[in-house]
């Protein structure tokens, strides 16, 4: 990645933190990631993945130039609405407006990622819910960031991540060195 590149990102993240935020429909309710997408004229499409260890992810696209591929990853409690629920002043737009292919993940358990192949979140309670922010960074991040590089065919992506996202990146890497060589560069606010 160009230091000019790195550059419009950093100029993009400021100023999308310094607009105001815009969260609720008429109705009172947060709209979905989809929804919010759409009704910006964007493309959307819900990619479904799952870990090696059993859990269901969604993974959201917002198609662009595939040689540009940029992932964003939600923090604690939260999901990959955070990053476009701003709508035109959201960090997530003004990065697919610059022509980035963007991805948005979804970690274990919220609520776009529930699901899994054997156990069901309300029911199995303790065997579901018996993670940390390890398993997030050893299985998810590299599922979603292997199928991102898959479908884009490109030998690494750039990432911009919040809170326990930034935290999750820290794990992959230290655990699997091998995916400094993926991603160029990781953004970490608030880690």
């Amino acid at each position: 990645m160009s230091f000019k590149t790195l550059k419009l990102i950093s100029a993009l993240v400021f100023l999308t933190f310094k607009r105001g935020v815009a969260t609720e429909d008429s109705s009172g309710t947060v709209p979905s990631f989809s929804s919010i997408a759409e009704a910006l004229g964007y493309d959307c499409v819900a990619h479904r993945i799952t870990t090696k260890d059993g859990y269901i992810l969604t993974l959201f696209n917002i198609p662009g130039n595939k040689t540009r591929p940029i992932f964003f990853m939600h923090g604690f409690g939260d999901s990959s609405r955070t990053f476009i629920v701003r709508g035109n002043t959201s960090m997530l737009v003004s990065v697919a407006k610059a022509g980035y292919d963007v991805w948005a993940g979804n970690m274990r358990g919220n609520e776009y990622s529930r699901d899994h192949v054997t156990l069901n979140a309300d029911i199995d309670v303790a065997a579901y819910w018996n993670f940390s922010y390890h398993e997030v960074g050893v299985y998810d991040l590299p599922a979603q960031i292997d199928y991102i590089l898959n479908k884009t065919q490109q030998n690494r992506l750039s990432v911009i991540s919040h809170s326990q996202g930034s935290a999750v990146f820290f794990v992959l890497l230290s655990t699997y060195p091998e995916y400094n060589e993926k991603i160029r560069p990781l953004i970490t606010l608030g880690p």
